[in-house]
């Protein structure tokens, strides 16, 4: 459900916009394109790792009153889904990227999308979830502030009608 909510998300976030004008309307207004696409990915990354983090949580928290089943629970347990959690954000600024850029869709313009769900999958196919929790973090971490400075060069570089 969080890779349909990322992916969605990214593309509500752009297509409402263009399509509309609004995105015209908000770069002609006496605020930085940078401080627009700051808050936009602020408020998308926010509902993406809110909305995704409740459910764990609240699951977590009745699985840990006792007497609502017959079988021990720990918090450790909940490991490896905060480490997909942490793993959505690549692909929603993939497809951020992805309906961002200025290029033809069956070329170079779907790769960023294409390598948030590449992400996914290494991570399974190659064991990554068996790393220190860290050093995955420092990985995806990494790979954010990669896709954060494209779209901040393409907001910056890209001329709007």
């Amino acid at each position: 459900v969080a890779v349909l909510l990322a992916v969605g998300l990214a593309v509500l976030q752009t297509a409402t916009e263009s399509r509309g004008g609004a995105w015209l309307f908000l770069l002609h207004r006496p605020v930085s394109r940078r401080a627009i696409l700051c808050s936009k990915l602020a408020a998308g990354l926010s509902v993406l790792l809110v909305s995704s983090a409740l459910p764990i949580v609240l699951y977590g928290a009745w699985a840990a009153r006792p007497g609502t089943h017959a079988s021990p629970f720990e918090w450790s347990m909940t490991t490896e889904t905060w480490r997909l959690w942490w793993a959505m954000p690549p692909l929603y600024l993939g497809t951020l990227l992805t309906m961002w850029r200025p290029a033809r869709w069956l070329g170079t313009r779907s790769l960023p999308c294409v390598a948030g769900f590449a992400w996914l999958m290494t991570r399974e196919v190659f064991g990554v979830w068996l790393w220190p929790m860290w050093q995955e973090f420092a990985v995806v971490t990494v790979v954010d502030a990669v896709f954060v400075a494209c779209l901040l060069l393409i907001v910056r570089e890209r001329e709007y009608p």
